[in-house]
């Protein structure tokens, strides 16, 4: 995804990313998710929360104050690079579909390359709208 100016993302989207990177089950563990905010200059506002609750808060403040969703793709961009499931390629398939479920409502989607990518047919606004578009 380039450069652009992304808009913010609203909090039921924010809530949802940090829902599937903070899964305590198949989720980022909690130094990984130090590592990726500290990768993308992100501050872990409160670090002795959950790890749902400490994403949701990082990425949210740091949205708030920035105007627009960059941020948020970029920790998602640096979360879900490839290389990180080399040896868990179901993973990266599971979560790249759990977060292209909740992406689709802001009108973004996961590629195969782990990147942020716009929707030609914008944000979905509707469940089944959603489904019929993260349907592989």
């Amino acid at each position: 995804m380039s450069k652009d100016p992304i808009p913010t993302l609203n909090s039921n989207v924010l809530q949802g990313v940090a829902d599937v990177l903070g899964a305590t089950d198949g989720g980022l563990t909690g130094s990984e998710i130090a590592h990726v905010l500290a990768q993308v200059r992100v501050p872990d506002v409160s670090p002795s929360m959950t790890k749902r609750k400490r994403l949701f808060n990082a990425l949210a403040t740091r949205q708030n104050l920035d105007k627009v969703g960059n941020c948020v793709v970029a920790f998602i961009c640096e979360a879900m690079d490839p290389v990180r499931y080399r040896d868990h390629p179901a993973a990266f398939a599971r979560l790249q579909g759990e977060l292209n479920e909740v992406l689709v409502h802001a009108g973004l989607r996961i590629d195969d390359a782990g990147r942020v990518a716009r929707l030609k047919s914008g944000k979905a606004t509707t469940l089944d709208e959603a489904a019929a578009r993260t349907q592989p």
